[in-house]
Formats: C-alpha cells, sequence, structure tokens
C-alpha cells in the first residue's frame, strides 16, 4: 500500500512542477523505478529481495538504492532552486496594490 501512495504521490508531484529540471525529471524517474520495482517484488513474490551485500552495510536491492539516490538529488534540486518569490521579487513583499511593503504613514511613492 505504501508504494502505490508513493508513487502516486510522485506522479502528483511531477505534474505540479511547471518547468521540471533535467536532475528534477531523473530524481523522480529513478524513484518511481524504485518504487515500482520494490512493488512488483512484493506483488510477484510476497516480498522485496534483498541480494546486495556489502559487508557491514546491511543487505540492500537494486530498487533500495534508486530510492536512496532520487531523494537525495530531489532534495539537491529543490533546496538548491530559486523560491517562487525570491524569483520574482528579490527585493522584498509587495502588498496588495504591488507597492512595496513599509511604514503604513509613509506615502512617498
Amino acid at each position: 500500500m505504501v508504494s502505490i501512495v508513493a508513487i502516486g504521490f510522485l506522479v502528483y508531484f511531477y505534474r505540479s512542477q511547471r518547468a521540471p529540471t533535467l536532475i528534477m525529471r531523473g530524481a523522480i524517474g529513478i524513484l518511481m523505478g524504485g518504487a515500482i520495482g520494490n512493488l512488483i517484488d512484493r506483488l510477484a513474490m510476497g516480498g522485496v529481495t534483498d541480494f546486495v551485500d556489502v559487508g557491514r552495510w546491511p543487505i540492500f536491492n537494486i530498487a533500495d538504492a534508486s530510492i536512496t539516490v532520487g531523494i537525495f538529488l530531489l532534495i539537491v534540486v529543490t533546496s538548491v532552486a530559486p523560491k517562487k518569490d525570491e524569483a520574482r521579487d528579490p527585493g522584498g513583499p509587495v502588498g496588495d496594490a504591488g507597492d512595496p511593503v513599509g511604514d503604513p504613514g509613509d506615502h512617498t511613492n
């Protein structure tokens, strides 16, 4: 059930982006691939098969690694991207009429 919710959220998140960058598309694609891979394992075999053993590190599979890399990339892309308000008006907040917000008694505009 969690995989289906995650896939649905990823589809919603992707569609909510106005102009997703190539890295964001890649991150979402990697996440979708991992989530779908784990979902297929759960439906076909009743559980996810972990098969990569790297010594002291916990055993994992390619889908888990894809999810981890995708989340890391998504965090990096969303934290580096400029915010909507900053990109539109780096000078500060504006009032309802588009005038800069300042002292209410200041009518020098």
